[in-house]
């Protein structure tokens, strides 16, 4: 496969998760499932409509991001008026975990929030041994650090009762949801841009069979290799979607070296959770649990023109009520999958999760660069994002890429420009990033 079709590029992502019953046992646990997160106490559900229909919104998210948290946004929500105890900790009103919203935290919803905040929590979510199961007590220990760190000079105390975590979670919830959703979107979006005389459920089949839609090449009548796993375009276009999406924004943590965090380290989890709902994905067309075609034709009948996907119903015998669950993407009901493709991801090694994320990193930043056609200065604004041959338009400096290297910024590796002779006097040019070795041609 050369290319994705430009369908691919259309990333969904639910807005609410969908509701589970699984509850842990023994402490307290946040119980992620691939279309939501669960916790002791209930999250706001996801909204549907009378059918049933899963509302999958067709958005893009590649504007570029700023490495640190920055300032307040206009529409920013303002906290309340803020109370205070005999210590200096915020004093705020007690809600069910289901009723805090945004406009309760103690601090503007701005980009410290989103980005320094939930982005940095992401990170560190993703980094876990298991993403969908996270103790309790870690998960507000977690938060309190980022808190502390974020917002230095504000005295709050992370409860599993308060805001800060109702929120959170809620946020962690969305981003796990969106790794079901957009898997959805990819491989409908795939099976759209098919010739006409083949059919979906006979190619999803082929592309089941020996995982070949985690190879390199799915297309390929040659039988899959183990070099070629976990390097298919879907898997890399899911995870810059997805996951590389939510964490631009983190800050460093004392004693978390979150910059390793962010190059891949400990980053299999999400790399087994991109593979199992793509697989997923796959199967649900192959059994015909989601027809294609109707979907697009759904789509284009609706007048908001989003995908809605609408799952079969089975009768909880139970409660009396049909329910979609079985066939949610859901930890309970894809744990034992999920499972297996996490022991093959890590027995490939720590370097090769390194170069799958780092893969996925180099493609969002082409992507995020060309977006910004037509206006250079721009790009190279947004150029910690950006991959330097898009911004090749920055005279004088000619800049020529050192042919030994292919992830040239991916934060963290050595970066090595070569520069014409004469601009080696030259300062280097403002993307460069800091701290990187320069070298010229002629010295």
């Amino acid at each position: 496969m050369d290319s994705l079709p430009k369908a691919l590029e259309n990333f969904t992502r639910l807005v609410k998760p969908l509701p589970s019953n699984t509850v842990s046992k023994g402490h307290r646990q946040t119980t992620l499932s691939c279309a939501g997160i669960v916790a002791t106490e209930p999250l706001p559900a996801v909204k549907e409509d009378k059918q049933g229909l899963l509302d999958i919104d067709l958005t893009q998210n590649d504007s570029p991001i700023a490495a640190t948290a920055g300032n307040a946004t206009a529409g920013s929500m303002q906290p309340p008026n803020l109370q205070y105890d005999a210590d200096g900790f915020v004093i705020e009103s007690v809600k069910k975990c289901s009723e805090y919203t945004m406009k309760d935290l103690p601090v503007p919803s701005d980009q410290h929030w989103s980005r320094g905040a939930i982005g940095t929590l992401t990170l560190w979510c993703g980094s876990q041994p298991n993403v969908s199961v996270i103790p309790d007590e870690v998960f507000v220990t977690v938060l309190q650090d980022i808190f502390n760190n974020v917002y230095p000079g504000i005295k709050y105390r992370v409860t599993t009762n308060c805001s800060v975590h109702a929120v959170a979670l809620q946020r962690i919830s969305e981003w796990r949801s969106g790794f079901g959703s957009a898997a959805l979107a990819l491989m409908i979006s795939y099976f759209a841009e098919l010739p006409d005389d083949k059919v979906s459920q006979d190619e999803a089949a082929k592309l089941h069979r020996s995982f070949r839609f985690l190879d390199a090449n799915p297309n390929s009548d040659a039988e899959p290799t183990p070099d070629g796993r976990f390097k298919l375009p879907f898997l890399y276009e899911l995870l810059a979607t997805t996951h590389l999406s939510d964490i631009p924004g983190y800050i460093e943590v004392k004693g978390w070296n979150t910059k390793q965090l962010g190059l891949g380290k400990n980053g299999g989890g999400v790399i087994t959770i991109a593979a199992a709902v793509l697989g997923c994905a796959v199967e649900f067309i192959w059994d015909g649990v989601i027809d294609v075609e109707q979907v697009l034709v759904d789509m284009i009948d609706a007048r908001d023109g989003k995908m809605k996907v609408k799952l079969p119903k089975t009768l909880n015998k139970a409660t009396g009520r049909e329910t979609s669950t079985p066939y949610q993407f859901s930890a309970s009901n894809w744990s034992a999958g999920t499972a297996h493709y996490k022991l093959s991801v890590e027995r490939r090694g720590p370097e090769f999760v390194r170069s799958v994320l780092a893969e996925a990193q180099s493609r969002r930043n082409l992507k995020i660069a060309n977006t910004a056609k037509g206006d250079c200065t721009a790009a190279s604004k947004n150029a910690n994002d950006a991959d330097p041959r898009a911004l090749l338009c920055n005279d004088p400096y000619a800049i020529e890429a050192d042919h030994k290297l292919t992830q040239i910024l991916v934060p963290g590796y050595d970066l090595h420009l070569a520069f014409k002779s004469s601009y080696c006097s030259s300062p280097p040019p403002s993307f460069l990033p800091c701290n990187h070795p320069v070298k010229c041609y002629g010295h």
